[in-house]
């Protein structure tokens, strides 16, 4: 879990680097998974950092994701962020927030 309190907090995402094998938010529900976030808070200055992960170049906000493409989609009181930064058109990565109703934008996130 993470939580980053009062202020403006950047959670930053690190895709899976040439030499690695994981990342570092997996994809599916359960401990080990998904990293969970517990207070994103935009007008607070919250923000997503995924250029650690440099094939993610693109938002679609709550449309399908593919290649090189980050979006959102809202499930049982959740927002759920999936990623792609590889060829394929598989999700390599997801974050859940806690809540729904975000409205994620484009400007909440640092390709």
């Amino acid at each position: 879990m993470l939580g980053g309190g009062d202020g403006a907090d950047g959670f930053e995402f690190r895709g899976r680097l040439e030499f690695q094998s994981e990342y570092d938010s997996g994809v599916g529900v359960g401990a080990g998974n998904r990293d969970r976030i517990t207070d994103f808070d935009r007008s607070g200055g919250d923000s997503f950092d995924v250029t650690l992960s440099p094939r993610v170049n693109a938002f679609v906000g709550d449309g399908p994701v593919g290649k090189g493409e980050v979006g959102f989609y809202e499930s049982s009181k959740l927002t759920i962020i999936v990623g792609n930064d590889d060829a394929d058109p598989a999700t390599e990565f997801e974050i859940e927030i806690v809540g729904t109703g975000l409205r994620l934008t484009a400007q909440d996130f640092a390709l």
